[in-house]
């Protein structure tokens, strides 16, 4: 089977042009995510069947030295499971004077969370999460600190769980929960869209819902909260035959 390929696009904020490139990988990329984290910015993780992979990615309007693009492998992590969905903790930190310490959140479809932990000098840890009896169609991080993760699956549950990965608590939803999300401007909000085309809305603080969207008609697929603009969600709805 040869190679597969990851392309990696980064704006210029001053011409509005698109840089990027690409590099080869060993396997089937499903998912690919970089850091949200100021901190870790130039890191991606990505994955397909059984495992994720994570790299540096550094463009030359970030680096003079390099000639367009450069791509460094760090790690596998090997899963066992194919991965669904793939978050990165907001805390993680690449050097720069401070201790390095990345870590992901991975979704597999043996219905189980993977948390991926890593000083990248080798001391790598996996641990696998149960909870969920579907499966796992998202995760999110808490978006400022990472304290708090959130899933959705087939189950019909949105799950909280707590910095140690311990349950917290649970949402009972309508339909299965495809897409969740915390927004960084309101990290006490969390947005939960389910597959039956209804979007809700969650205080953290209250653990209750206080606003709820509808997308009519079709199944919802996916959807994402601007990060930007809290009033605005994006969804991708089927059709509805």
């Amino acid at each position: 089977m040869p190679p597969f390929q990851v392309s990696a696009i980064m704006e210029k904020p001053t011409t509005r042009r698109a840089v990027g490139g690409s590099f080869e990988t060993q396997g089937t990329v499903d998912l690919a995510e970089f850091s949200p984290s100021e901190n870790s910015s130039s890191l991606i993780a990505y994955g397909g069947n059984l495992r994720v992979s994570l790299g540096s990615c550094v463009f030359k309007e970030e680096d003079r030295d390099i000639p367009t693009f450069n791509y460094q492998h760090i790690r596998d992590f090997h899963l066992g499971a194919k991965v669904r969905s793939i978050a990165w903790n907001p805390a993680s930190v690449l050097g720069q004077g401070l201790q390095t310490s990345v870590q992901l959140c991975v979704a597999g479809d043996d219905n189980k969370l993977r948390v991926c932990s890593s000083d990248l000098r080798g001391a790598d840890t996996i641990k696998v999460v149960s909870g969920h009896k579907g499966f796992i169609n998202d995760v999110s991080f808490e978006s400022t600190e990472g304290s708090v993760v959130a899933s959705v699956g087939d189950d019909c549950r949105c799950r909280l769980w707590s910095e140690e990965f311990s349950q917290q608590t649970e949402f009972t939803l309508q339909s299965p929960g495809m897409s969740v999300s915390f927004n960084p401007l309101e990290p006490n909000k969390l947005m939960v869209a389910e597959k039956g085309g209804k979007i809700r809305f969650y205080d953290m603080i209250a653990e209750k819902p206080f606003m709820s969207l509808e997308t009519g008609g079709g199944s919802l697929l996916s959807a994402d909260w601007s990060r930007c603009n809290p009033s605005r969600v994006g969804a991708v709805v089927g059709g509805s035959g």
